[in-house]
């Protein structure tokens, strides 16, 4: 038989699979209604197959829904067939009515299942009948339809086959929208747009069906008896591949239906899918969270709405419950426009009609259907434009992030509105109208079937209604913030602005300057109480505790009043790329990428070139990105791994921008996209992963080896630049440019142009001082300016990847804005960190500080510059003073000579450990004021600051001080994403080398209240040294957590008793901040417990970081010592991450500051323990009263320092506190338990 190449039926098109998204039981709570099958088999043709589906009957395998018979019998097979021991067993559940609960307790983390591959049907199983197998093969079935037969092939042969006992455990008929009869769908779901596909999706299984009848059926009628192969048996079983199939990545994407596993149910708290494990050679899924004995196990289906869900498994979720929800907007072009004809040529030219249908989410509705609008409504005299319109919303105009017509906009969200007003009207007439049941005649299992798809329709309808009024006030509150941004920025030129600032609602303000004034009386009247009961100096002991106390609260005052200022007057930011677009496309500036590393071994190469790789991939002219990575290590490896990632940077930037992936670091782009998106061919998309997976096997090779392979050796002259002596704190200038972005022979694949990428090792020797990573940055800015010069610098750390394609951007919008863009000199975009766990142990306070503390700096005039994450304009980085007569020039380029060798040569010269002699590289110059009306610009203080642990923040106070703004921008998508260290320690030591560069800075005459007096405001004077003071909150916190419990052990009162009224000033300030605070911390998207352990590691910081910063710094300022670097490790112990995603703190080796924090843990634990008993033995309860609030402030010192008593006491693992700390900490608090207090010792 000649075999047939020719697909099945042309409209078939199966969804994609999200890989190993498990389609498992519907969650309904009812039973399946199957019906007697008919005697006669039904034959249907494609086109009228949803009408004529009424006569359809159930099969005669499977079971009920909700049998647990037949689970019980698949488990016993399974186990008999070689499925491990579970930890899962099938069982009635409230959710999805038979589902997997868990056996025993399940850590996050852990893998389940291990379901071997001999268990798991796929497009290669063995069929029972091999001449029916081999005639499906012979005519080139695809996947999908062989499955379906092969389903219906094996339960047709019932006891016979080797699946009986699992096909016995499918559902006989699910409430999918495959079992629905067109007069159900007609009656229920008018209103919904899943109705159309519905009807299309039983529409091509039937045709499907009928193509192979036709082709294959009929001809063989003794393989494939029609009374078995018929339309009601293959509805039945592409219903369990709608529902069951999954695609596993680890076995080359292939789709299979794996038993057992396809029991867990769906929600969508979870993110876990099933992949091919090649350690246990199993099916297997990892958890994401925890469970207990008995509770239901979940899996995640993918990030569907609830009409796909009702389309592909029978349940919707509950309203509000489902974040990933959308619902189908139909919009159409009106006839009677004077311009239709043109209007739908350009619709046309563009594979769009005059109706179009685009998706609304709760999160907003897509930039097509935006532009579709404005096609709708633009008028005549922009005819010129409708080709634009068209192309943006087909889609198409994939080199452009968007574009705005603000003449229009008013106009296209009433259109937007108006369909959405349509649409409402039809949800509420289903609603509120009849029942519109079909009439036909039912029993009472049909009656109750009835009752639950009305019920599933009713559901839908509400949840898709409710996004259409949700999309209505988005409308709206779109046109408003439009206003204000209108109304908030000079138009004067008649042009709209490129950004807009926007203030929180003035109720909001005024309410906190209220809540602030009460807490500063509260304040008041502590410092009152102090001064008016000072104790008698005869009480000695009392009479210096409570002066010290008295000094502490004094601190504490002043240094709450300095938070206001990042608390007073927050802005924010919107940026209109879509503007930028239409205005400047063609006259974009250059912008030149700084990414630095400086330790191989702390910051691995992989690390380091897939935050190259993810700037290389921007959304922007590729000719005008350069990209430019120093080495501070000069080390030959990394050379390597950069030239690995430009060779890799040929396929990956093409392939980025023709799927527009998110986001573009590759690491993070396959770790995060476990399978093809919809719009990617699948195949180019495993062939890009296996492609990065054999760069990290070459790059981690090499770095393993430590040789470079002799064939790429002698390819790139730069690696003969190394010898034997070189190290990583003494090697020569090595420049190598590895793609010159202005050859368009080497800088153009295929179509799609390359940006530059240099290779920069600046050169170091033993005498001479390298300033770190501020000598750095200066040395790229030199290098740079006779390669690019161009006048936007963007620089990042290594291990902090882009996260948004578009942030250069949405960073020049502040930068050309004609009527403020002059005045900014750097935009800054938050840290953000993709390691950081839910309820974190070390409570990093990110979000908090993003979302609160920067937008107040920036509603001062100007936001700090952090380090990583900024993007600069060139001539105020190397030290240009702010004037309004000054106009930057965005198109130039200087480059010295096209000739690379000439480059190179001339840059290695810019790179030399001499060259800063005897120039104003990185020193400090005096104030602007002082600077005489003819000094030349090149005689000012050039690039970043010399001589400070934090070069970045000091360098943007300096920028700032010359009359320069800054910018602070949090868009909802974050820029950048980075690792945050995981363990005690390197958060301790690292916060210790950021508090001694603030301190520094506090105490010189860079100070913020001395270099900014008169320059930069008060409020933002204030909020650089709520950072520059960290170090000083050391004393009084370390004094706040040892004496008042002392005193409390001795029975020593330094605070009034619960009666008296001077008790409820401490009281209300303490509750007052501690509650504003948890609000401020949910409110920013933390949980209660991450507020808690933020306050654990505040009051670490404090008395450990912070004092030993206080100290170092006072010995440099004494000459005693000098300022170092300290890098922070971006690699982690895989147990102690481990650890770390468990919640457990991590300790592990001695160090001074665990020393300090173990000393204060254990003596509060005395202090409560034995000052309780001396209490209760002495005095009674009634002698609880005076010393009430110590024993409280004992409690919490207690209670906040838990994990340090479990690290000392509980824990035996590698990351517990050292027996050595635990000594030395008890031999520190013992004396101080057991020292009287009598007045020869208090008396110094």
């Amino acid at each position: 038989m000649a075999t047939s190449t020719t697909a099945l039926h042309p409209q078939f098109r199966p969804p994609p699979r999200a890989p190993g998204r498990l389609r498992p039981l519907p969650h309904s709570s009812y039973s399946a209604f199957a019906r007697a099958r008919p005697r006669t088999p039904i034959r249907v043709s494609a086109a009228s197959a949803p009408a004529q589906l009424e006569a359809a009957a159930g099969v005669p395998w499977g079971c009920e829904i909700e049998s647990l018979e037949s689970a019980a019998s698949l488990e016993r097979w399974l186990i008999d067939s070689g499925l491990p021991e579970q930890r899962l067993a099938i069982q009635r559940v409230k959710v999805g009515e038979r589902g997997l609960v868990a056996l025993k307790n399940i850590r996050k983390g852990e893998k389940l299942l291990f379901v071997p591959p001999s268990l798991v049907i796929t497009a290669d199983s063995e069929w029972s009948c091999p001449e029916l197998g081999d005639l499906m093969k012979r005519n080139a079935v695809p996947d999908w339809p062989l499955m379906a037969t092969y389903l219906i092939s094996e339960a047709s042969l019932e006891g016979s086959s080797r699946w009986s006992s699992y096909i016995a455990a499918l559902p006989r008929q699910p409430y999918s929208l495959l079992y629905w009869t067109r007069a159900e769908l007609d009656a229920y779901l008018v209103a919904s747009p899943i109705r159309e596909r519905a009807i299309q999706r039983i529409t091509d299984v039937i045709g499907t069906y009928n193509d192979l009848r036709d082709r294959i059926f009929s001809k063989h009628s003794d393989l494939f008896p029609e009374e078995v192969y018929n339309i009601e048996t293959f509805l039945w079983s592409f219903g369990i591949l709608f529902s069951r199939l999954v695609r596993l990545p680890s076995m080359d994407g292939r789709v299979a239906l794996v038993p057992w596993a396809d029991m867990l149910n769906h929600s969508p708290e979870v993110e876990t899918f099933l992949d091919f494990d090649k350690s246990s050679q199993g099916i297997v899924f990892t958890t994401d969270r925890s469970y207990q004995p008995g509770e239901q196990v979940f899996i995640s289906y993918g990030k569907k709405s609830s009409g796909e869900l009702l389309l592909s498994y029978g349940f919707v979720p509950k309203e509000g419950t489902n974040p990933n929800d959308s619902v189908e907007l139909l919009v159409s072009l009106d006839k009677s426009d004077k311009c239709y004809k043109e209007k739908l040529q350009a619709l046309k030219r563009n594979g769009l009609s005059t109706s179009e249908s685009f998706p609304l989410r709760v999160t907003g509705w897509p930039v097509e259907l935006m532009a579709y609008a404005f096609l709708v409504v633009s008028p005549p005299d922009m005819s010129q434009r409708f080709e634009e319109m068209a192309v943006a919303a087909s889609n198409k105009n994939s080199s452009k992030p968007g574009f705005n017509y603000p003449e229009l906009e008013e106009q296209a969200l009433q259109f937007i509105l108006d369909c959405c007003e349509s649409n409402i009207a039809k949800y509420t007439k289903y609603l509120e109208g009849g029942d519109g049941s079909p009439q036909v005649s039912i029993n009472a299992k049909q009656a109750s079937r009835t009752l639950l798809l009305k019920q599933l329709a009713k559901d839908l309808c509400i949840s898709e209604r409710r996004i259409l009024y949700r999309t209505q006030y988005e409308a709206i509150k779109g046109v408003r913030q439009q206003a204000v941004a209108m109304a908030g920025s000079s138009v004067s030129s008649g042009r709209p602005p490129l950004f807009a600032t926007e203030k929180p609602a003035r109720l909001a303000a005024y309410a906190y300057q209220l809540f602030a004034g009460t807490l500063l009386a509260g304040v008041l009247l502590i410092w009152l109480y102090r001064t008016t009961h000072l104790p008698p100096s005869s009480s000695s002991a009392r009479w210096w505790a409570w002066l010290g106390l008295s000094a502490a609260e004094l601190w504490f005052g002043f240094y709450w009043v300095l938070t206001l200022s990042v608390r007073w007057s927050p802005v924010y930011r919107r940026a209109f790329p879509d503007r930028l677009t239409r205005r400047y496309e063609e006259e974009l500036p250059g912008v030149d990428i700084f990414v630095c590393t400086a330790d191989p071994t702390l910051e691995p190469p992989m690390l380091v070139i897939s935050t190259v790789l993810s700037v290389m991939a921007y959304d922007y002219p590729p000719e005008k990105l350069n990209i430019y990575l120093s080495d501070d290590a000069g080390s030959v490896i990394t050379l390597y791994a950069l030239y690995e990632a430009s060779e890799f940077a040929k396929h990956w930037i093409p392939f980025c921008k023709k799927y527009k992936v998110e986001p573009r670091s590759p690491a993070a782009y396959f770790a995060k996209a476990d399978s093809p998106p919809d719009a990617c061919n699948p195949k180019e998309w495993f062939a890009m992963k296996e492609m990065h997976k054999d760069l990290i096997d070459r790059v981690n090779s090499v770095v393993n080896s430590g040789k470079i392979p002799e064939a790429i050796e002698s390819k790139i002259r730069g690696f003969i630049q190394w010898n034997d002596d070189a190290t990583y704190t003494d090697h020569p200038a090595i420049v190598q440019v590895l793609i010159d972005g202005n050859k368009r022979k080497t800088a153009v694949i295929d179509g799609n142009a390359l940006p530059t990428l240099v290779y920069m090792s600046r050169e170091k020797r033993l005498q001479e001082h390298h300033h770190f990573k501020a000598g750095s940055l200066n040395a790229l800015i030199r290098v740079s300016s006779v390669i690019s010069n161009s006048p936007i610098i963007m620089n990042v750390d290594c291990d902090m990847y882009s996260n948004n394609s578009g942030s250069i951007r949405d960073a020049l919008c502040f930068f050309l804005d004609e009527e403020q863009g002059q005045d900014i000199a750097f935009v800054q975009y938050p840290q953000n960190f993709e390691n950081v766990v839910h309820n974190d142990i070390y409570g990093n306070p990110i979000n908090t500080v993003n979302e609160l503390d920067h937008p107040c700096l920036d509603g001062w005039g100007g936001m700090c510059y952090y380090g990583t994450g900024c993007f600069h304009r060139r001539e105020a980085l190397c030290g240009r003073v702010y004037s309004q007569d000054y106009k930057e020039d965005w198109t130039r380029v200087v480059r010295k000579t096209e000739e690379v060798d000439k480059l190179e040569r001339m840059a290695k010269s810019l790179a030399t450990c001499t060259y800063e002699h005897n120039t104003l590289w990185g020193i400090e110059v005096c104030i602007p004021e002082q600077i005489p009306e003819n000094c030349p610009f090149a005689a000012l203080q050039k690039g970043v600051r010399y001589g400070c642990p934090l070069e970045d923040v000091i360098t943007g106070l300096q920028i700032q001080c010359r009359g320069w703004k800054s910018v602070y921008y949090n868009p909802a998508k974050k820029g950048f994403l980075g690792m945050a260290p995981t363990s005690l320690g390197q958060i301790l030591v690292q916060h210790k080398r950021w508090t001694e560069g603030f301190l520094q800075i506090s105490l010189s005459k860079s100070s913020p209240f001395l270099l900014g007096h008169r320059k930069i405001r008060l409020g933002l004077q204030m909020g650089y040294s709520v950072c520059g003071f960290w170090a000083l909150n050391s004393f009084p916190t370390l004094y706040y957590v040892t004496i008042p419990s002392l005193c409390f052990l001795n029975g020593i009162s330094l605070f009034p008793e619960m009666t008296s009224p001077w008790f409820v000033p401490f009281a209300y300030v303490v509750m007052a901040a501690s509650s504003s605070s948890l609000v401020e911390s949910l409110q920013c998207g933390d949980t209660a417990v991450e507020w808690w352990n933020a306050q654990r590691m505040w009051l670490f910081r404090r008395i450990s970081s912070y004092l030993l910063s206080a100290i170092d710094t006072t010995r440099r300022m004494l000459g005693i010592s000098e300022s170092g670097f300290t890098l922070t490790a971006k690699v982690t112990d895989s147990q102690a991450s481990e650890r770390y995603k468990m919640g457990m703190m991590e300790f592990g080796s001695f160090s001074a500051m665990f020393v300090i924090i173990a000393t204060i843990a254990l003596l509060n634990l005395a202090c409560l323990a034995f000052g309780v008993a001396r209490v209760l033995l002495h005095e009674g309860m009634t002698g609880m009263g005076a010393l009430f609030l110590q024993a409280v402030l004992c409690v919490l010192v207690v209670a906040i320092n838990f994990p340090v008593y479990e690290a000392l006491f509980l824990r035996k693992d590698s990351g517990r506190l050292p027996a050595s700390v635990g000594l030395v900490s008890f031999c520190i608090a013992l004396p101080l338990c057991i020292l009287p207090t009598n007045t020869q010792i208090w008396s110094w």
